[in-house]
Parts: C-alpha cells; sequence; structure tokens
C-alpha cells in the first residue's frame, strides 16, 4: 500500500480523506483496534508495528490490549 501512494498521489490523498472521516465518526481506541485486528488478520508485520506503536502511544491501550485485538 505505501509502495502504491510513493506512485499515486491520487490514492494517498483518497487514503487521507478515508482516515480523516474515520477519525470523525470512531474514537482513537477503537481505530487503533480495528487497525490491529486487519493487520493480524493479513499477516503484515509491517502493519502491525505501526499499529502497535500508535495504539501505545496515541490510543493509550495496554499491553493486553494491543496483544489481543478483538478479544
Amino acid at each position: 500500500m505505501i509502495a502504491s501512494f510513493a506512485q499515486s498521489p491520487i490514492a494517498f490523498n483518497a487514503w487521507a480523506t478515508l482516515l480523516g472521516s474515520l477519525s470523525k465518526a470512531l474514537d482513537v481506541k477503537t481505530r487503533d483496534s480495528i487497525g490491529l485486528a486487519v493487520s493480524e488478520v493479513n499477516g503484515c508485520n509491517y502493519c502491525l508495528s505501526v499499529h502497535s506503536f500508535t495504539a501505545k502511544h496515541m490510543a493509550q491501550l495496554q499491553p493486553e490490549e494491543i496483544a489481543r485485538p478483538g478479544h
């Protein structure tokens, strides 16, 4: 996905718009929990790292919440 953004400003702008909309509809803990769960299902270690960092530092999720999203 990041590689696509590097090649397409339109794709990046669409993603940024989606994130902006989600930030108005969902609280930060819910957004980061969803990001963790989707990353886990997709098996993307890069995404898990990023979402784990934001879950800890932005959403203030506890370590056990980060380790087991959706449970």
